[in-house]
């Protein structure tokens, strides 16, 4: 063997060894995401629920505390895996045909309870007549969801706004508007705010806590959709942050969720629904909230005999290729824990869902199949 030979089998063994490595990683990560988050399930889950039944007083004043600290350790944590993802270059974009205003409809919910906690007014104004489009709802819905976790999260007095406007461009792309609004403490150091591990000063990482990835994640994902972002902000007074991404408009007319009964999409309609979980306290979890809002539920520690049943997975399995897997199973949606009240809400209400992020019902494309006899459907959440 001569010395090009010796030198070409070196390289193939370390590249069999980086590839090796990363497998390595990946089921780290994957397996860490799994096990925090079925935590955090149990931990945000009963937090919010005890703190929904308390009356006035310490006991929810204490709940309100553990919910929003355990809160905080989501985020950090979808900051650390879609931080990874981004780094490898492993984060692909799903473009389907979405509706913008339905993307966008539960962060009015989630924002508006979020904002109201903190005494701030939120207000959120949508372009009216937005044609539907084509990208990914699930990237598209963090982007702005990371613009108002940070606005709120900075902001202690007025109102925090999003608003959402468009134009059609020579290209005959739609060039849509997202400016967050704030009133809050403002920066000097707009550049900086966008740099990886970075906030504006120490004095702010100790005060309002974070890992200074949100601002990093969200170039990077506006980037990856062809668009651009913008900061204009005053210390003291608040900040503007602007995103302008453009969108192939799409073919044809979406089925609305917002045409449906209105009674069918607030969950009005009981469903019975069976809920499978080898975790007792994730079974009581989903039970409590589920009854909560009028159904009638069966607990299964494992698999169900149940023929023609819409299922929702209910997983602490949150990556893309995860949701692939429940798509191949048969499940009609995921949601990834720690799991969103508001999103499991929607996934029942007339079994039809807005697309969401992390913790959040995502649609995934697979047919439905109608029970049989009196009750509309019967969906397990697994």
């Amino acid at each position: 063997m001569d010395v090009t030979e010796i030198q070409e089998a070196d390289q193939q063994a370390a590249r069999v060894a980086a590839e090796d490595a990363n497998k390595a990683k990946d089921a780290f990560l994957a397996t860490m995401s799994h096990e925090i988050r079925t935590l955090l399930n149990a931990i945000i889950g009963f937090a919010r629920l005890t703190e929904e039944s308390a009356d006035e007083g310490e006991h929810k004043e204490n709940a309100r505390h553990i919910r929003e600290m355990g809160e905080m350790l989501r985020n950090i944590l979808n900051d650390i895996f879609d931080f990874s993802k981004i780094d490898a270059n492993k984060l692909h974009l799903e473009m389907q045909p979405m509706s913008i205003p339905e993307v966008l409809e539960l962060t009015r919910t989630v924002f508006s309870a979020q904002a109201q906690s903190k005494g701030l007014d939120f207000e959120m104004v949508c372009a009216p007549d937005l044609p539907p489009v084509i990208g990914d709802s699930l990237r598209l819905r963090q982007i702005v969801h990371n613009l108002l976790s940070n606005a709120i999260k900075f902001t202690s007095e007025d109102k925090v706004s999003l608003l959402v406007g468009a134009a059609p461009q020579a290209d005959g792309r739609l060039l849509v508007r997202f400016d967050v609004i704030d009133t809050g403490i403002g920066t000097e150091a707009k550049t900086k705010l966008f740099l990886r591990f970075s906030q504006a000063e120490s004095s702010t990482a100790r005060r309002f806590g974070g890992t200074g990835l949100g601002l990093a994640i969200y170039r990077s994902l506006a980037e990856l959709m062809h668009g651009t972002t913008h900061l204009q902000s005053t210390p003291s007074k608040g900040s503007t942050f602007t995103s302008e991404i453009p969108f192939h408009v799409a073919a044809q007319e979406l089925e609305s969720a917002a045409a449906l009964p209105r009674k069918a999409r607030e969950g009005a309609e009981p469903l019975r629904v069976i809920v499978v979980d080898d975790v007792p306290l994730n079974r009581k979890l989903l039970g409590k909230v589920l009854r909560k809002t009028g159904h009638e539920v069966f607990l299964a520690e494992g698999g169900v005999q149940a023929r023609e049943v819409s299922i929702i997975a209910v997983t602490g399995n949150a990556f893309d290729e995860d949701k692939e897997r429940a798509a191949a199973a048969g499940m009609a949606w995921h949601i990834a824990k720690p799991v969103q009240f508001e999103a499991l809400r929607a996934s029942l209400a007339g079994m039809r869902p807005l697309p969401m992020e992390e913790g959040c019902a995502a649609r995934i494309p697979c047919g439905h199949r109608r029970t049989r006899g009196r009750s509309r459907r019967a969906p397990a959440a697994c």
